[in-house]
């Protein structure tokens, strides 16, 4: 039993160390998210700036693809519409012709 009450004041003195060491590593903590908390808000800032330009890059890159496809459309319709007007020029020489044969052909071998 006299041990005991001899190292009762040892506990209580490491109790009252160990809530001492609790209070200052808790103000140091304190201290450094007090510090971190404006260089993390920066960063976060600058990425959004970052962000932003990357973004506003990107519609710009869209914008050029979208008129060129544009541009691509309007080159394939010209083309196509001139290739119906020729197949269309060749297809009055061919119905020409075969009128001209069908003529031909009608007006028999001894004319």
């Amino acid at each position: 039993m006299s041990i005991l009450l001899d190292i009762t004041p040892y506990c209580s003195l490491s109790v009252q160390l160990t809530r001492r060491r609790s209070i200052f590593l808790n103000l140091i903590l304190s201290c450094l998210a007090a510090i971190q908390a404006p260089v993390i808000m920066m960063s976060q800032n600058r990425q959004e700036a970052k962000d932003r330009l990357r973004s506003e890059h990107d519609y710009q890159i869209n914008l050029k693809a979208e008129l060129e496809i544009r541009h691509l459309h309007e080159k394939l319709d010209h083309l196509l519409s001139r290739q119906w007007e020729r197949l269309v020029a060749i297809q009055q020489v061919q119905l020409d012709v075969l009128s001209e044969l069908g003529r031909i052909r009608n007006a028999g071998p001894d004319s």
